[in-house]
């Protein structure tokens, strides 16, 4: 039996984590064969310490990195969060040195969760907006 309740309260929780530099934390919520499909990436991220990296990548871009979630909607294993995202770019991110500059871009996202921990995730993040205010 699914709970969507709780399938919220683990992204959220996941979400908190990676904002607050808590890789275990995130480790926590995560599945090891988590697989991560963002739109605009021609290969998915399979494996949870591959998707931390990315995460980490974000960090040093971004220090200041928060995610708002501003709408979620759960049914089933399924969970859809739309966030914002806000920061200042500090450091290099896709070969673009830092600007000092602050961003604040919509993500939408969604999760698949199994046996509480989220095994699929597919990110669709406004990055056309993210890289016009990093430029």
């Amino acid at each position: 039996m699914t709970d969507p309740t709780s399938h919220v309260n683990l992204v959220r929780t996941t979400l908190q984590a990676a904002d607050s530099g808590d890789l275990d934390g995130c480790r926590a919520g995560m599945h090891p064969d988590l697989t991560v499909t963002i739109a605009g990436v021609p290969t998915p991220i399979v494996g949870r310490e591959n998707w931390l990296g990315s995460v980490a990548q974000m960090a040093e871009a971004f220090p200041d990195l928060k995610t708002t979630v501003a709408d979620v909607v759960a049914t089933g294993d399924r969970v859809a969060v739309r966030t914002i995202i806000t920061g200042t770019h500090r450091g290099a991110f896709h070969g673009i040195e830092a600007t000092g500059r602050p961003i604040e871009v919509m993500s939408n996202d969604f999760y698949r969760v199994e046996n509480d921990r989220i095994v699929e995730g597919w990110i669709v993040t406004d990055t056309g907006t993210l890289f016009s205010q990093i430029s």
